[in-house]
């Protein structure tokens, strides 16, 4: 009960420093909005208004507010189409601007999880770290055996942090859903649901060795690609252990010339590389930056640091290959319909008008030469579409839209020549080659069309089946030209009757003259039975020449 309650004091001293901070850059309109009015507007946050623009002072607040809200911070940048560009480029500045923790409490945190002295571990174990971030502090180290590695520390107290600033998200989001109606359309609770669950796993360090794992399998033949090795046997979920690259920073031009390499030809193998990843495996590194890409000397590109990858279902590669056939095929009714099966586009959208927008995008670039198409341009195009007619984007799809934009960026600092779409073609065609053969290519048909119907069946019936289960499946019958129908059933109906009658009168007719022998009054019925059979089997048979349908 004690930890309970001062857990519940932690999160009102929390809450109140966070509404404080938020007052203090301006926002205190914003709180009162939601319901928490607070007296601090006074000069400080008046002239602050005056003198800084909006977004840098939402920078300003989240970085003051620490780790857990920049960390907010940098992934609701991924999700541009909720933002206005000023602001999205705002918060896409912001950086881990975190105090290294000391190295002892490092070691401490290393010996609790290895359940062992680190110089038992560590032949070498520099004090200085090599990069300090909201999550963890990462160190160079040397094993016993002479190799050298990558230390990642978890943080102390980390997941508490998280924890408690979390609980307080989840609380402003409910505020905000329940004052603040226009809010809804881009899901507050939603947004910071993600973010538990992004966050969640990138501080078990145990995710992230499984991917370094999985990215090492699918790179093992690649002569453009190395990824580092990751020590399983002395990692855990706090502690993970890689292999040290001693390579050269991309972005450093000048020292990759001096060692012989060819620049452009590193640009067009970190291009495949990200398109083998997105197409492909349906895993890709989600932050491509500088400071994580290094050249080997034999010319491979190096990634560390997989905190954070994107993950693709096979629904959603089929999704993004069709959406590609379709931009090249000009068929903008084509996108909707993979955005819509995707269950990405709003049921009240004018999709007439979005069409049309759609078809304005893609001819825009159609005529443009490969060299003149600035993927950025492109992508942040396709934001605002998105935003204008609230089309909901996964995250996923729009790291994958950031990882392309920041790598392409990489690309042309290496080559000003440097173009990515140049260099997803060949791949692209391939692709499209296995999913609907060398025909569908050439010829430009429909099997691909139909091909795809057919293989979406199994997921739209899933769908169904979910929506039954969860009691949301509604069916509305509608009836056009039914009385018609009903009409013909009941004169077919009567017709078998009378039908049966006529053989009911013929057989027993038959019967009574037979078991009656000779005497005349079963004479009587029995051919007065056959004459009732004779005028109503002819009324039957005149009824059906005079419709038509013999």
């Amino acid at each position: 009960m004690p930890s309970r309650i001062h857990q519940r004091l932690q999160s009102i001293r929390r809450f109140r420093q966070i509404t404080l901070i938020l007052a203090k850059y301006g926002f205190d309109e914003f709180l009162a909005r939601i319901h928490l009015p607070l007296h601090l507007r006074g000069i400080f946050a008046k002239r602050l208004r005056q003198r800084v623009a909006g977004p840098e002072r939402l920078v300003l607040a989240l970085e003051e507010l620490g780790p857990t809200f920049i960390k907010f911070g940098q992934i609701l940048s991924t999700r541009s189409y909720l933002l206005s560009p000023d602001y999205a480029a705002a918060l896409a500045r912001l950086q881990d601007k975190v105090t290294p923790f000391p190295t002892s409490v490092a070691m401490e945190i290393i010996r609790d999880e290895l359940g062992r002295d680190p110089h038992e571990v560590f032949a070498e174990f520099d004090e200085k770290p090599l990069a300090s971030a909201s999550i963890a502090q990462v160190y160079r180290s040397k094993l016993h055996s002479g190799k050298d590695v990558c230390v990642k520390v978890q943080r102390p107290n980390v997941r508490q942090t998280l924890e408690l600033d979390i609980m307080i998200l989840k609380e402003l989001a409910r505020l905000l859903d329940t004052y603040v109606p226009e809010s809804r359309q881009y899901d507050p609770s939603g947004m910071v649901a993600e973010f538990e669950r992004t966050t969640r796993r990138e501080i078990d360090f145990t995710i992230e060795a499984a991917n370094l794992e999985v990215f090492k399998e699918n790179f093992r033949e690649s002569n453009d690609i190395y990824i580092p090795e990751v020590y399983s046997d002395i990692s855990t979920s706090r502690v993970l252990v890689t292999e040290y690259i001693e390579g050269i920073k991309i972005s450093d031009v000048e020292r990759l010339k001096q060692a012989n390499l060819d620049v452009a030809a590193i640009a067009r193998a970190g291009a495949r590389a990200v398109f083998k990843q997105i197409y492909e495996d349906g895993l890709f590194h989600a932050d491509p930056h500088p400071g994580n890409l290094f050249v080997l000397p034999d010319g491979r590109i190096a990634p560390v640091d997989f905190g954070i990858v994107g993950r693709l279902t096979r629904n959603e590669i089929e999704g993004l290959t069709d959406l590609t056939i379709a931009y090249m095929r000009r068929n903008p009714e084509k996108v909707m319909d993979v955005l819509d099966h995707l269950g990405l586009i709003p049921k009240d959208v004018d999709r007439r008008s979005a069409t049309e927008d759609l078809m304005l995008f893609i001819d825009k670039y159609r005529h443009r030469k490969i060299g003149q198409i600035n993927f950025k341009d492109v992508f942040e195009e396709f934001i605002s579409f998105i935003r204008r007619y609230r089309i909901r984007i996964k995250t996923e799809f729009m790291l994958l839209g950031k990882a392309l934009s920041i790598y392409e960026e990489v690309g042309r600092y290496l080559d000003p020549d440097f173009n990515i779409l140049e260099e997803a073609g060949p791949l692209v065609r391939r692709i499209i080659r296995r999913k609907y053969g060398v025909a569908r290519l050439l010829a430009g048909t429909s099997i691909g069309d139909t091909l795809s119907t057919l293989s979406s069946i199994p997921s739209d019936i899933a769908q169904i089946i979910s929506l039954a289960k969860e009691g949301k499946l509604k069916i509305d019958f509608e009836h056009i030209g039914l009385e018609k129908v009903t009409s013909e059933l009941e004169r077919s109906s009567n017709r078998i009757s009378f039908s049966l009658l006529v053989a009911a009168l013929i057989v027993a007719s038959s019967l009574i003259l037979v078991l009656g022998g000779q005497q005349s009054t079963y004479h009587f019925f029995g051919l007065a039975g056959f004459g009732l059979a004779a005028v109503v089997g002819a009324w039957l048979l005149i009824s059906i020449i005079r419709s038509g349908r013999v």
